[in-house]
C-alpha cells in the first residue's frame, strides 16, 4: 500500500476508478489543475511514494532527482518510448522508479474520427468539399505514417471502404501484407498519396519543411498523434497553398493561431475520450497499481 499517492493534475477517470485507486493508499492527494513548472510539481509531490499524471505534465530529470521517496509513477495515458515519454525514463530507471502506462485504451475512436472526417469532406456533407464533385474513398490512395496499433486500425478501416492503403514506418511490418498494405518510403508515400493519416508517437516529426514543400496542392493531412507530426514553422505556408489539415485534438494541432485558418478543421477533443475509452483507461490504471503492489 502507498503511504501517499498524489494525483498531480486532474485525471480523466470516472469516480469508480478513483475510489478503487484510493483503496491502495493511506493518503490520496489530488489537485484541480496542472502544475505550471518544476517548482510547482515538487511542491505537490513532497514526500509522495507514488504519483499519478496524464499527458499534460512532464517529469524532468531535475524533478525526479529531487524526489528521493518516489517509487512509482502511474501514467493515466500511454507509456511511450524514452524520446516521446513525458517522464525522463533513463533517470527513473536509474533511481529504481517504476513507471507504468495504459496501452490501446483510446484507439477505437481514432479510426472512427478519421473515417468521419474524410467522408464528410470528400462528399461535402457538412459544408466544404475537397473536389468539385463528391468522391468516395474507394480506390483513393491513402498513406499511413506509423503502423502501430492505432495506425493498423485506421488502415483496416480505410481498406474496408476500398481505399488503396500504403504505409511508412521505421520497419516493414510482416503482418501488413496479409491485409494488402504496401510498405513505401516516405518519399514514395508523398508522391503517390494525396491523403496522409499520421498515427505517430508523441514528439515524432516526419513531415519537415522539405517534404511539405514537395507534397503540396490540395493535399489532405489527418494528424491523430498527441503532438504535431509536421514542421510547425512552415505548416501555415503549406495551408496557404490550398492544402488541408484535420486534427482531433488541439495537442495534435499544436498552434492556437492555426485554429483560425480556413483550411484547418480541429475538433479540439480527443477521439479516444469516449465512455468506453475512459472505462478502459481506469481499469488499466487500477490494474497497474495492483500489479506493482504485488
Amino acid at each position: 500500500m502507498f503511504e501517499t499517492l498524489t494525483a498531480l493534475e486532474p485525471l480523466n477517470l470516472f469516480d469508480e476508478s478513483i475510489e478503487a485507486i484510493k483503496a491502495y493508499c493511506e493518503n490520496y492527494v489530488s489537485f484541480n489543475d496542472s502544475p505550471k513548472d518544476d517548482e510547482e510539481i515538487l511542491k505537490r509531490i513532497k514526500d509522495s511514494d507514488g504519483i499519478l499524471l496524464n499527458v499534460h505534465t512532464t517529469l524532468s530529470e531535475n524533478v525526479l532527482r529531487n524526489c528521493p521517496k518516489l517509487k512509482y509513477i502511474g501514467l493515466c495515458c500511454t507509456l511511450y518510448e524514452d524520446e516521446s515519454c513525458s517522464v525522463h525514463l533513463p533517470t527513473a530507471r536509474e533511481m529504481g522508479i517504476t513507471v507504468t502506462g495504459v496501452s490501446d485504451y483510446g484507439d477505437n475512436g481514432v479510426p472512427e474520427f478519421v473515417i468521419y472526417a474524410l467522408v464528410d469532406f470528400l462528399h461535402g456533407f457538412s459544408k466544404d468539399m475537397w473536389l468539385d464533385m463528391p468522391i468516395e474513398l474507394c480506390r483513393l490512395n491513402v498513406g499511413i505514417l506509423g503502423l502501430g496499433t492505432t495506425g493498423t486500425m485506421v488502415a483496416k478501416a480505410l481498406s474496408h471502404f476500398g481505399a488503396n492503403v500504403s504505409y511508412h514506418a521505421r520497419h516493414e511490418k510482416p503482418f501488413a501484407k496479409e491485409y494488402g498494405f504496401e510498405y513505401k518510403s516516405l518519399e514514395e508515400i508523398t508522391e503517390s498519396c494525396p491523403i496522409i493519416c499520421s498515427c505517430l508517437n508523441k514528439n515524432t516529426v516526419l513531415l519537415d519543411d522539405g517534404i511539405l514543400e514537395k507534397w503540396s496542392g490540395n493535399k489532405i493531412l489527418i494528424n491523430t498523434s498527441l503532438s504535431p507530426s509536421f514542421s510547425s514553422d512552415k505548416i501555415k505556408n503549406w495551408l496557404d497553398r490550398g492544402n488541408h489539415l484535420f486534427c482531433d485534438s488541439f495537442m495534435a494541432l499544436g498552434n492556437e493561431e492555426l485554429l483560425q485558418h480556413k483550411n484547418v478543421r480541429c475538433m479540439n477533443k480527443f477521439s479516444g475520450s469516449s465512455i468506453q475509452a475512459i472505462k478502459r483507461l481506469g481499469e488499466g490504471v487500477v490494474k497497474n497499481i495492483e500489479n506493482y503492489l504485488k
